[in-house]
């Protein structure tokens, strides 16, 4: 099998030089022409469900090409119907302040602080696996790729946060406004409790403005860098003083905020945080910003200006509603063309929850599924920084490849060979450990007392390099077997059933590599993989011979694309 530089490669060729199709599949310049409705084949529908949700088995993907263009987008943009999957139930909301802790010792202070960040991080753990199940099942996969999509443009840590409650507050907020108007979102965003923790709004009083919010407000959240200056960003926080929170809800502190005149993107007034919001919409970056980023997050790295201009249109025409962008995105013979389609590395997110929707699996409320996704680098409610993950070739490296081919192998409960570490591939060459990356963003740390530079006579040499990579080596080792014992397994049955019909039994070697990579690739299998495949096929044990197959087909280059 291919190694990791395979994908890239499999990536530039797929990406490489081609111009966007015309509806009849010929070459056009112009302004985001429509797909004609006849092109919407099985394979188009296909790549709508990839792209507008976490993909599908067969029978959600003929489902949706049965509805025909046009509605299979309004069926994805409002689909009909409640979600069947129950809201999340938080157990634990209240702060713990000076009021709670009144008249208790030291101890008891430290012990219901202990006890309170025990609870906080059982809550968050089950608040992960409630969101993977939720992606996994939900019958409104647009709203959870747009959920997913604003938690990574609006990047909140619960690292800085500390507090479960307040980021299901927040990822609530980005369900609820996911599809519908980016103002308000930016408005919600801005008094999100979170979010006020997160870039320290909650200390923006007009005695020492604090300006981290007011910073990605205009460089990450709405106009990008170029379209304003520091000066609008100064102004920016004197306006957003006073904004903080009380317990779990948004306050404006009258006292703290600045009511003096302010001089922002070329207005002058006493502006308070809504007259910033207003001012920030009527420039036209605003527009263009946010509509490229959703371009590249759905379509292609390389959007056509035409392309960004008829959409930026569209975004102003109708008061930054999110719907008429993104049916003009998905009407478009662009979001379909060879640009578009197996040209984009899945996320880690969108590589888990899809193999958990094509081997049927409902991931219950064990973490373990959003725990391989973070192993492989996409950690949710725990993004890198304030400028969230970087995707696109950032998620396959020598650091993540391996955790991306073996983290199937458990979801089949099929064992590691004799002799072999558990999940490892014939031909995998053992990884260098990944180094923690460290990027400084604008969020303000606690003060944290620096460590003494004088030693103990009696303090023990610090180990090796070599010593240090060994214990790392053995804590990711148990961390992965741990998540792959708690994770949910497959129905061998049920799969096979799906995936070689009836006479599975009697399939030739060849029929059921063609159907198992119909049924989980978009982008055909190489000759000599294919005979790899097949050749294996041939050998393996009856009973194990279709969970080799699926491991081996997961395992390729064009399985981590779509």
């Amino acid at each position: 099998m291919r190694t990791y530089a395979a994908i890239f490669a499999l990536f530039l060729a797929a990406a490489a030089g081609r111009g966007g199709l015309r509806a009849d599949g010929g070459e056009q310049p112009g302004v985001l022409p429509a797909l004609k409705p006849e092109a919407f084949d099985r394979a188009a529908a296909a790549h709508l469900l990839n792209r507008a949700g976490f993909g599908g088995t067969p029978e959600e993907i003929e489902k949706l090409h049965a509805l025909g263009l046009e509605r299979a987008i309004e069926n994805l943009l409002d689909p009909a119907g409640t979600d069947p999957l129950p809201p999340f139930q938080p157990t634990v909301s209240e702060p713990l302040d000076g009021r709670s802790l009144a008249g208790l010792s030291k101890e008891e202070r430290q012990k219901k602080n202990r006890e309170r960040r025990m609870a906080d991080q059982r809550q968050l753990q089950e608040l992960r696996a409630w969101w993977m199940r939720r992606m996994t099942l939900t019958s409104r996969p647009l709203e959870e790729k747009m959920a997913l999509f604003w938690h990574g443009h609006f990047a909140t840590s619960q690292r800085e946060v500390q507090n479960s409650y307040h980021m299901f507050l927040q990822n609530r907020t980005l369900r609820t406004h996911a599809l519908g108007s980016f103002k308000r979102l930016v408005l919600e965003i801005a008094q999100d409790p979170a979010m006020l923790r997160y870039l320290n709004n909650n200390r923006n009083v007009k005695s020492a403005p604090n300006e981290n919010f007011a910073r990605e407000l205009l460089e990450l959240f709405t106009l990008g860098i170029g379209n304003y200056s520091e000066q609008d960003i100064k102004e920016a926080a004197r306006a957003l003083t006073g904004w903080t929170l009380r317990g779990n809800e948004f306050f404006f502190a009258q006292r703290q905020h600045d009511s003096g005149e302010k001089s922002f993107l070329g207005r002058k007034g006493d502006f308070d945080g809504k007259d910033i919001m207003d001012i920030v919409f009527e420039q036209p970056a605003a527009a263009s910003f946010i509509v490229r980023k959703l371009f590249v997050f759905f379509a292609h790295d390389d959007p056509p200006p035409e392309a960004i201009e008829a959409l930026a249109r569209a975004f102003r025409s109708s008061g930054f509603e999110l719907r008429p962008v993104l049916r003009r995105l998905f009407t478009s013979a662009e979001f379909y063309s060879a640009r578009s389609r197996g040209t984009r590395i899945k996320s880690p997110v969108e590589l888990v929850v899809g193999t958990l929707k094509l081997l049927k699996i409902d991931p219950g409320d064990a973490p373990a599924c959003a725990a391989a996704a973070g192993q492989m680098g996409q950690e949710i409610f725990l993004p890198p920084n304030v400028k969230g993950w970087e995707g696109g070739r950032a998620w396959v490296s020598t650091s993540t490849l391996s955790d991306r081919y073996r983290f199937v192998r458990p979801l089949l409960a099929v064992e590691s060979p004799p002799g072999r570490p558990r999940a490892a591939r014939t031909g995998e060459k053992a990884r260098p450990e990944r180094k923690p990356t460290v990027e400084r963003s604008t969020v303000q740390k606690p003060d944290v007392e620096e460590p003494s530079e004088k030693k103990d006579a009696t303090e023990k040499p610090a180990p090796s390099e070599d010593e240090n990579d060994k214990a790392e080596k053995k804590k990711r080792a148990r961390l992965l077997d741990g998540a792959a014992r708690r994770m949910p397994h497959w129905d061998p049955q049920r799969v096979s059933q799906e995936i070689l019909g009836e006479r599975a039994a009697s399939l030739r070697a060849e029929e059921a590599v063609e159907r198992a990579a119909a049924h989980f690739l978009v982008v055909p299998l190489s000759a000599e993989t294919r005979g790899e495949l097949t050749a294996a096929y041939g050998k393996g044990s009856e009973r194990n011979r279709l969970a080799e197959l699926i491991l081996g087909i997961t395992s390729t280059p064009e399985y981590q694309v779509h």
